[in-house]
């Protein structure tokens, strides 16, 4: 898309990749539950500093950053080529529309020299 300013794949196959990538960003949020804290955590003044030192030592607040923007990525991705589905599908009914419209002067015209 970015070298010749078009898409070059089958509208079944645009589908196929959304679908996979619509599949990635939903295992990706499934598996999000890590970076919550455990509710024995709540309970418990000790294990709540624990958890608190652990996920600044792993950078976990960073890593679930990126993740989710990494995310918002893969959804802006995923508006794009739904757009542009839609805008070929667009495109060619109103090339069918202008086509029947055309096909009907036509057809009037030549009625109207006989």
């Amino acid at each position: 898309m970015e070298k010749y300013g078009r898409l070059n794949i089958s509208g079944r196959n645009l589908k196929k990749f959304i679908g996979r990538t619509l599949n990635l960003k939903s295992n990706i949020s499934e598996n999000l539950y890590i970076f919550d804290s455990p509710p024995e955590t709540w309970e418990d003044e000790a294990l709540n500093k624990i958890d608190i030192g652990l996920k600044k030592t792993f950078d976990l607040q960073l890593r679930f950053r990126n993740i989710q923007e990494n995310l918002q990525i893969i959804k802006d991705n995923y508006e794009l080529f739904k757009d542009i589905m839609q805008y070929r599908s667009s495109y060619i009914l109103e090339i069918i529309v202008i086509s029947l419209i055309l096909m009907e002067v036509i057809n009037v015209l030549i009625e109207r020299i006989k």
